[in-house]
């Protein structure tokens, strides 16, 4: 996805930012346009891709995803599993929402699953010495908190942003702006600027804000935008050869009206329901929208790829909790003590996603569907979901 850099431009200016060419100096708030991430391109180092010619489970887990379909009445399922660190069935089946016929190759809104997807890009971003786990929110935006001195949130980390350890909750109302750059821009001063943030650090609380600040603070340092990182090199490098960002087909009901901005007026309406809204493209914590195929590729290259793909801290660190107690790693899987990593996701329309993967097996699996998930009766893993799960976990041997 393109942006107009000269409106981005004029939009920046009008925030007080200052669009840079070269380095930043010590202290300066300055965005860099030049790129600071290079990746490896030598073919040992590409990410796995799934061989539709050999698929020994196939006609197996589609048996079992039509099974799930007609006892849990689910219009659609994509689910994949992998043994030996690979893919041994990727499957499609039922219908899409506009009543399509389902394909491997239909792009799926993971919701949550972005978390884990933005974590292992901004780790590539540590690993390349661009920022550290320890660098605080003050220290890339000291005009914010000149503008808002009075704020405990500025003491954050990188890492208790993406641990969900830094003392904010799980959503603001926030006006949408059509910039996404400037959208988080909205979300940090609306943060900093009312009193909604605690001490970081002191608790573990599941926020949808963290992932926003932390790619905000990336891209205030480099200068290259989300999607950018997304859809292009360093998006294909862990496996996503054709990421998007979420549709803007419609508002989610998990989300209310002041999170919409009134796209024919361009003004915020908090509190309105007055049609129609749109979905803001960019969310690094929820609006990545990944096919069946690029999921599997992420899972393997990332968690299954041991001295691979990663650099090899990058790859430890992202299968441990990141403190001790912490349920989170330091690139935002959820980690249990059976070795287990996971995140699941949804957007409030139904479509529900599981990803999860387990090293010490070489095991994992992908589920999706498009309407198992029903916030207004269920408000966590239900909706029948959560025995699907274990039924897949039991297909991972030991």
């Amino acid at each position: 996805m393109g942006l107009n850099l000269s409106l981005l431009t004029l939009s920046m200016k009008a925030l007080g930012l200052v669009v840079a060419s070269g380095p930043v100096p010590a202290g300066s708030t300055a965005i860099v346009t030049s790129p600071s991430l290079t990746l490896p391109t030598s073919s040992a180092q590409r990410p796995y891709a799934v061989d539709f010619n050999n698929l020994p489970y196939q006609e197996t887990v589609r048996g079992m995803a039509q099974r799930w379909m007609a006892q849990k009445g689910l219009p659609g399922v994509w689910c994949a599993l992998i043994k030996g660190g690979k893919v041994v069935a990727c499957v499609a089946t039922g219908s899409k929402n506009d009543h399509a016929a389902a394909t491997v190759n239909d792009h799926l809104n993971v919701g949550s699953v972005s978390k884990v997807i933005t974590g292992e890009m901004l780790a590539q971003f540590v690993a390349k010495g661009v920022i550290s786990y320890d660098t605080t929110v003050g220290k890339v935006f000291p005009d914010v908190q000149k503008d808002y001195p009075n704020s405990p949130f500025y003491n954050a980390t990188l890492l208790q942003l993406i641990t969900h350890t830094a003392g904010i909750p799980r959503r603001v109302n926030i006006p949408r702006e059509g910039n996404p750059l400037i959208y988080r821009l909205w979300v940090l001063k609306t943060i900093v600027g009312t009193n909604v943030a605690a001490e970081p650090g002191r608790k573990e609380s599941y926020s949808n804000l963290g992932m926003q600040i932390a790619v905000a603070m990336v891209e205030r340092l480099t200068g290259q935008h989300y999607e950018d990182w997304l859809q292009g090199d360093l998006g294909k490098w862990l496996g996503l050869t054709n990421a998007t960002m979420l549709d803007t087909s419609r508002p989610s009901s998990d989300d209310v009206a002041p999170h919409f901005m009134d796209m024919n007026t361009a003004t915020a309406s908090p509190g309105a329901s007055a049609a129609p809204y749109a979905y803001l493209k960019s969310e690094p914590n929820a609006g990545c929208s990944v096919t069946l195929p690029d999921l599997c590729s992420f899972v393997i290259t990332t968690t299954l790829s041991n001295g691979g793909q990663l650099p090899s801290k990058i790859y430890t660190d992202s299968l441990r909790s990141a403190f001790p107690g912490g349920k989170f790693s330091s690139v935002g899987w959820e980690c249990q003590p059976d070795g287990w990593v996971y995140h699941n996701g949804s957007t409030g329309r139904g479509e529900f996603a599981f990803v999860s993967s387990n090293p010490r097996r070489g095991s994992g699996f992908v589920f999706y569907t498009n309407g198992g998930y029903k916030p207004e009766t269920n408000p966590g893993l239900n909706s029948g979901m959560d025995d699907i799960i274990k039924e897949l976990v039991k297909m991972c041997p030991k």
